[in-house]
């Protein structure tokens, strides 16, 4: 039998992890391990050599301050060089090679050895991108830099080394701008398209031509054609047949590099029928800044534009009812009024009866009577036609007016009002007074408005004052309505001009908001202060005509 001889079995130990700390010490390479807030965590021994420096010493500082630049050199530019790297490396987070730098070491004595370097400076990064580390790498080339025979090789070579950095560098930099700019611009584009999509607002490119070149969904609601009908034809099919020019004026515009703001027109919807649109006109330019076509957005208001004249005849019947109102709360002093004229009539029809039956008729005297009578029946007749007018439902009608005779013709409609609440009423004008563009009898419902309010405002007053004051200011006429009543309580004032807002006991509340409906659609501005020492004053401005506000 063979012998088969036995060998003991001799256990190999685990193999360890390396000292990866203790490589990186020792290793023959410089290098400094910095964090993103530039202090050192970590050094090399050869690096602690080359710098004349200890680890101990150095470890938790800040770099710039470990490694300051040399003093006795106001120009040196190691330090700032050196800071402007790190700062790419933070920024790119990519490594940065840097040119050869002159960065002068610190003896242990304090002073100063001239050096040089060739730096390379490395981010590590953490799981999420971001900068965790910089491995600054050096190696000293202070020999090779002081080897005279080297010198103008070197030169040379620190150069050329500069520029392709400097070249790499602005490259990097271009080449990430771009990329960046090339995805806004994408992000940008592909946001705006799905806005001009989406948009219920009808958004429309055509050439300087007229022709169109893009219409988007909303378009097609607006207008009732496809893109596919639309693309390629005239926009001028939109127009009605009386606007055609419209659209000529509107190129014209564009090719000049001018934008037209919410310009509401007509135009015609794909059934036939018209449509009323604010338009907005701007001009598309090329990449050189060049015109070539328009831009349009178009809104529908067809609908906004009816309820504005369901909205204007609600206010005029308001305005008209208003009068109506007002008329017949003054018919009483309206009655008053006529009966002097009338009595005046009888009386002296009665004195013409007599003078004809008697012996001693004279002609002369009997013509001065008629006369008397027929002025007394003028005006009667006048007084009727103003209340006709004031009452009388028709178009309004603006015409070039003077406010002081406005304002007379008013209060002589409502001072039978005036006398019987035992007030004073004074007209009165301030300077020249130029004409005023309006509706004679809406501005003179006003005045008498504010006339009866203020009379009733000085029920219980001792002085029963009333001045309406005509004057002239910049760029209009301004009148005051003045009593001296007991005012207005600060709750009042606050509401006063909204609907249904009165003091009255039997009032509904719409006399002052109708004036303010009234004045304001004449262009001005209605409003109440307090009138000192008592009362209060109504004032209103309205603009001065002029031909081209006419026109």
């Amino acid at each position: 039998m063979a012998f088969v001889e036995k060998r003991p079995v001799i256990s190999m130990p685990e193999p360890s992890e390396p000292d990866f700390r203790a490589l990186f010490e020792k290793g023959a390479g410089l290098y400094l391990v910095l964090d993103p807030g530039l202090v050192i965590v970590a050094v090399s021994d050869a690096y602690c050599q080359a710098t004349m420096t200890e680890r101990s010493a150095i470890l938790g500082g800040w770099l710039f301050d470990v490694f300051p630049d040399n003093p006795d050199e106001p120009s040196a530019t190691g330090a700032a060089n050196l800071r402007a790297s790190l700062d790419r490396v933070m920024t790119l987070r990519r490594p940065d090679a840097m040119a050869l730098q002159k960065y002068d070491i610190q003896r242990p004595d304090g002073g100063f050895e001239e050096r040089y370097w060739s730096p390379l400076n490395t981010p590590v990064l953490d799981e999420d991108g971001a900068v965790r580390w910089i491995i600054h790498r050096v190696e000293d080339v202070t020999d090779l830099v002081r080897t005279g025979a080297a010198n103008e090789a070197l030169d040379v070579l620190t150069r050329d080394q500069h520029i392709v950095i400097s070249q790499l560098r602005a490259a990097n930099k271009q080449l990430v701008e771009s990329s960046e700019r090339i995805l806004r611009m994408q992000r940008d584009t592909s946001h705006l398209a799905s806005i001009v999509e989406s948009s219920d607002d009808a958004i429309l490119t055509t050439f300087l031509d007229g022709i169109v070149t893009s219409w988007n969904e909303g378009a097609e609601r607006v207008f009732g054609y496809s893109a596919e009908e639309t693309v390629g034809r005239p926009v001028a099919i939109l127009c009605p047949a009386d606007l055609l020019h419209e659209e000529a004026d509107i190129l014209a515009r564009l090719r000049l590099g001018q934008a037209i703001q919410h310009y509401e027109t007509r135009r015609v919807h794909k059934n036939g029928t018209e449509i009323y649109v604010s338009l907005t006109v701007s001009p598309l330019r090329n990449a050189k800044g060049e015109i070539i076509g328009g831009s349009k957005i178009a809104r529908d208001v067809t609908e906004r534009r009816q309820a504005d004249a369901r909205l204007a005849d609600l206010q005029s019947e308001l305005i008209h009812l208003s009068r109506w109102n007002m008329m017949g709360m003054m018919a009483a002093a309206i009655a008053h009024e006529l009966n002097q004229p009338l009595a005046a009539i009888a009386n002296y029809a009665a004195a013409a009866k007599r003078t004809l039956g008697s012996q001693q008729f004279s002609p002369v005297f009997v013509a001065d009577i008629v006369e008397k009578i027929g002025k007394q029946r003028e005006r009667a007749s006048q007084i009727v036609e103003r209340l006709r007018n004031q009452v009388a439902r028709g178009p309004v009608q603006r015409c070039p007016e003077n406010l002081e005779d406005v304002a007379a013709e008013a209060l002589e409609l409502v001072s039978s009002t005036v006398h019987r609440a035992g007030a004073h009423a004074v007209l009165e004008t301030v300077g020249a007074l130029k004409p005023v563009l309006v509706d004679r009898v809406q501005i003179q419902q006003v005045l008498i408005n504010l006339v009866r309010n203020g009379v009733e405002a000085m029920e219980h007053s001792v002085v029963k004052q009333m001045q309406i004051s005509v004057t002239p200011v910049p760029g209009g006429i301004r009148i005051d309505v003045s009593d001296t009543g007991a005012g207005l309580s600060d709750d009042v004032a606050s509401r006063l001009f909204q609907p249904f807002v009165t003091t009255k006991d039997f009032g509904m509340g719409l006399g002052l908001s109708i004036c303010k409906d009234i004045i304001e659609t004449h262009g001005g501005r209605l409003w109440a202060e307090p009138n000192r020492p008592r009362g209060t004053t109504f004032s209103f401005v309205l603009p001065a005509h002029s031909s081209e506000a006419a026109a």
